[in-house]
């Protein structure tokens, strides 16, 4: 028998995935890609040894870092309960076998009293025995166990509550099994024995079987949850924060793994979100990535094993910490199956050794230059050969202006440049040319030259993060019928978001934009929910057209632009009538409530 418990845990950071969270660890028991070959077999053979070895009576297995610990043990139980029901095993002296075990799979544990709670609801089948006293544990009927306590985060002191050696003691031939990402933790449990999965001990195609299976068994979590991202998907998703060594910002990779449609296609752009959110929550939970408020890390022994695997395959050229000698040569950037060049963290000042002509590259969907503070200048021809590049990330570099070759980029779905403290303003002709940009990412750079910014009509834009352009006071994405999330400056005082598919009032920070002057959100049909509680000024000019099929802008111009229509009242709902903002506000504006019919 075997049975997965789940002790609650407090994730302050993912509140709002509490249901994903229960049904991601539950998911336990799905089936896995097999994991096979000479290290896997050498630790295979360590474990079944513990497990039968009656003088071990607690053993550890940590290591490979979040990756497969727990696949490749339930892998091995598994092969416990077949040989169990086998009838050519030996019994000891009180007809038990030394493979038949009662499993209790204990799920990242928090304290001992979820252990105790495990034991007892799986042993005893009987509510009354969740209240025992530990010392009346030994009133449950004597059973054979094995107690797996997984993915242990922190030291659990079996002994300091009255458990003081109960493997013996309550049920004679029972074992503790610890599997954690921390060899300290593992030692403080008391192990007689433990095993460590080396990432460097593992061969090439070794270490690739267990990122599958890891990112297999993540996607039958996510299964469970109608999230449905194949294993293969899930693979891309992680192994793309390999092209960022060092770490990468956080906030960003939803971003680049949509439009390197890793994630596929979803409804809305909140479900994207949550599905971003999801995945950086279990790569988290199960140690994959080391993350906080700001930067996601992937673990340096990770990245030295499985970069040079990606290299090795053809399509990625990732390299870090390059100086400026050492920068790839044109050959090395045109072998025809390479997708994908990173090129992070280093002293280069050129993205390639130059032979007299920029790179031929049609094929290439992804640059990035990310953390390189002495490239100052890109070649202005450099990007004529890159028809197919999707991705382009000049984040941190020392750039001083942009390449004008960057208007053949017809393809270009993403356009980084933030932290480019010596970027002095954006050429807007350039970015008009990218009619197929999706994000625009330029936060923390200052643009101390650029006081407006018209991005207007860019029908596939979505995203654009600008909230370090400490001078830009007027911004405009009129009719950019796919945007919808804004980063904006906290000094823009015009702001025109007019048929935009913008929803909330905090998709554009609204609370954060005290100096607004002027709101233009006229033809915005998907603005239906104001949080009024939250709102406690208005603009001095708002136009605000909830449908835009009776009111023309002139209209409201005309009216000396405080205007509010929307086509129903729904949307004063949660207005409170003492609002401040009747007395402050509202009595400038004029108001319709018509219908969109």
């Amino acid at each position: 028998m075997v049975a997965v418990m789940t002790p609650s845990r407090d994730y302050d950071q993912w509140e709002r995935y509490d249901n994903l969270k229960d049904k991601e660890m539950a998911s336990e028991d799905a089936a896995v890609v097999m994991l096979s070959g000479g290290s896997f077999e050498e630790m295979r053979q360590q474990i079944w040894k513990c497990l039968k070895d009656p003088e071990i009576t607690r053993f550890s297995f940590h290591g490979w870092e979040g990756v497969g610990r727990s696949i490749f043990l339930r892998q091995v139980i598994d092969e416990l309960l077949k040989q169990a029901k086998s009838h050519d095993e030996e019994e000891d002296e009180e007809g038990r076998s030394d493979t038949s075990y009662q499993i209790v799979w204990v799920r990242a544990p928090s304290s001992v009293g979820d252990v105790r709670t495990s034991i007892t609801r799986v042993i005893s089948q009987n509510e009354d025995y969740l209240n025992l006293d530990v010392r009346n544990l030994r009133s449950i009927p004597n059973q054979k166990i094995l107690l797996i306590l997984d993915d242990l985060q922190q030291f659990i002191n079996l002994d300091g509550v009255g458990l003081s050696r109960w493997e013996s003691m309550v049920w004679p031939g029972s074992k503790v099994v610890i599997t954690s990402h921390s060899k300290e933790i593992c030692s403080k449990m008391n192990s007689n024995v433990n095993i460590e999965g080396r990432w460097e001990g593992l061969s090439d195609d070794e270490a690739w079987d267990l990122l599958l299976a890891e990112a297999t068994d993540i996607a039958n979590s996510l299964a469970t949850f109608n999230i449905n991202i194949g294993g293969d998907a899930l693979m891309q998703c992680y192994t793309y924060l390999l092209l960022f060594p060092d770490g990468a910002p956080s906030n960003d990779y939803s971003a680049y793994w949509k439009i390197e449609c890793f994630i596929g296609t979803f409804e809305s752009l909140e479900k994207m979100r949550f599905v971003y959110r999801s995945l950086r929550f279990i790569f988290e939970n199960r140690a994959m990535i080391l993350s906080d408020d700001s930067y996601i890390h992937v673990s340096e022994s990770i990245v030295s094993k499985v970069v040079p695997i990606l290299n090795q395959q053809g399509r990625c050229l990732v390299r870090c910490g390059l100086e400026r000698e050492e920068a790839p040569n044109v050959d090395e950037w045109e072998k025809d199956d390479l997708k994908r060049i990173s090129l992070v963290g280093g002293n280069i000042t050129t993205p390639t050794l130059q032979v007299g002509r920029p790179p031929n590259v049609p094929q290439l969907s992804t640059l990035i230059l990310y953390q390189n503070p002495l490239l100052r200048e890109v070649l202005d021809d450099f990007f004529h050969n890159m028809q197919g590049l999707r991705v382009l990330d000049l984040s941190d570099t020392g750039i001083k202006s942009l390449p004008s070759s960057l208007s053949s980029l017809t393809n270009l779905r993403l356009l980084a440049l933030s932290h480019c403290q010596n970027l002095e303003t954006l050429p807007i002709h350039l970015l008009h040319a990218l009619q197929n940009l999706e994000a625009l990412l330029l936060q923390k750079s200052p643009f101390p030259k650029l006081t407006q910014l018209s991005l207007n009509m860019m029908q596939h834009l979505y995203y654009l993060n600008i909230d370090g352009a400490y001078n830009l006071t007027q911004l405009s994405l009129r009719g950019c019928s796919s945007f919808q999330v804004l980063y904006p400056p906290k000094d823009l005082e015009i702001l025109n978001l007019s048929s935009t598919k913008i929803s909330e009032f905090d998709d554009f920070r609204f609370w954060k934009l005290t100096r607004l002057r002027l709101l233009d959100l006229l033809d915005t049909k998907h603005l239906k929910v104001v949080p009024w509680h939250a709102i406690d000024r208005l603009p001095q000019t708002l136009n605000w057209d909830h449908c835009s099929n009776h009111s023309p802008a002139e209209e409201f111009h005309a009216n000396q632009g405080y205007c509010i229509s929307v086509g129903d009242d729904k949307i004063f709902d949660s207005l409170s009538k003492d609002s401040e903002l009747w007395e402050e506000y509202f009595k400038k504006f004029r108001f319709s409530v018509i219908s969109c019919d």
